[in-house]
């Protein structure tokens, strides 16, 4: 599917579930999220990790209210301000692609929501 401006529209796929199954599979998230190291920051699969640890935390505040003080707090707090920048200046290789640029757009419009 694509947006207005022909770019890939994103699709939610609901899954099954609800906070117990969130708070199972948490731990085995948070260990996967910290792998990616601070060497890679501003790169393509540094903005992967961030929209890879924004959007649980974003579905999780759908069931449990507090989850969405982080999401706001991770992406408005200190990321948006900075990938405002970074979408602006730079090296084509500390910019995120257009599909990450998608999902951070799309992310910022449904915590602002």
């Amino acid at each position: 599917a694509k947006d207005e401006g022909g770019r890939s529209s994103i699709v939610e796929v609901p899954g099954v579930g609800g906070e117990a199954s969130f708070e199972a599979a948490w731990p085995i998230f948070d260990q996967l999220a910290s792998r990616v190291g601070r060497d890679a920051s501003w790169e393509p699969p540094w903005y992967e990790h961030k929209i890879d640890l924004i959007y649980p935390y974003y579905r999780w505040s759908q069931i449990d209210a507090k989850r969405r003080e982080v999401a706001d707090r991770m992406m408005s707090g200190e990321f948006l301000p900075a990938l405002g920048n970074q979408f602006d200046q730079g090296s084509q290789e500390k910019l995120p692609t257009e599909e990450q640029k998608l999902k951070l757009l799309w992310l910022r419009d449904k915590l602002k929501s």
